[in-house]
């Protein structure tokens, strides 16, 4: 690897971490790999939305379905849009189809706000499935919705393989089936994001770390395994054997795939 790539692999790295969160900028993709390409695709029937893009100069209106391809390592796309609505159900939503090695920055708000400044999940379901096996992904966009919506990051992330870090997930009161799957399969991810909420609501966390197979930490901020039906229904199914569960001192230590590792040094914290 010449001098050039590695000063352009390093600003890459300072974009992303000044993007992390969130903020202002919009959804970014970024080729880690010459000649990546991104696809945003529908499937079934969701509502039409409108979206623009921009590779680096002014922006144009994105067609669905268009592929863009990332022609040099550090080439990014960006996409923002002002849409009520997004995926709608589970059977009618969209997915984003890359191919290469790709790092996502920004703010996934801006899908459906343009100013990224919107803390509200807009729909249920919104960002359904949004990077489903997109093996080549590495890096999440943020998150930063506190008002979320039945099902809004079901299976977002789902089977992304290569997937090391996950995103700040900073909503205190939850909804119904909105972690639903969300990082199952994600076999690179090492640590869970912090879970802060502590109401919690039927499938919130549901599936939500099974396949994780490298996973190493765990913290959450619930009080108690039985406040709504399902709440961890398997969140932890076939995860590493070892690692840390940190935890208030009132949620009561017990074992197994709906609860906590089995295997797992237990913190509690005030």
């Amino acid at each position: 690897m010449d001098l050039s790539q590695l000063y352009m692999l390093e600003m890459m790295r300072k974009r992303r971490i000044a993007a992390a969160g969130g903020g202002s900028t919009p959804l970014t993709l970024t080729a880690l790999t010459a000649r990546s390409k991104v696809t945003l695709n529908k499937v079934g029937s969701p509502p039409d939305v409108s979206l623009q893009y921009s590779t680096g100069g002014a922006w144009a209106t994105y067609t669905i379905g268009t592929e863009i391809t990332l022609a040099s390592v550090g080439d990014c796309i960006k996409f923002r849009g002002d849409n009520s609505t997004f995926s709608t159900t589970a059977n009618d939503y969209y997915r984003f189809v890359m191919s290469g090695t790709i790092a996502a920055s920004g703010n996934v708000m801006s899908l459906v706000d343009s100013t990224c400044k919107s803390l509200t999940i807009p729909c249920d379901f919104c960002f359904r499935y949004l990077f489903y096996i997109c093996a080549s992904l590495t890096t999440a966009p943020a998150l930063p919705a506190t008002t979320l919506a039945t099902n809004c990051y079901y299976g977002m992330f789902y089977y992304c393989t290569s997937l090391t870090t996950a995103p700040s997930l900073p909503a205190t009161t939850l909804a119904t089936g909105c972690y639903r799957a969300m990082f199952e399969g994600c076999a690179s991810l090492t640590t869970a994001p912090a879970l802060p909420a502590t109401t919690l609501a039927v499938y919130c966390y549901y599936y939500m770390f099974p396949g994780c197979t490298k996973l190493s930490s765990i913290e959450v901020s619930f009080t108690s395994w039985n406040q709504a039906m399902y709440q961890t229904e398997r969140w932890v199914d076939n995860v590493t054997s070892s690692g840390t569960f940190t935890k208030p001192a009132a949620l009561a230590t017990e074992y197994g795939k709906s609860r906590i590792p089995t295997g797992w040094t237990v913190v509690d914290k005030e």
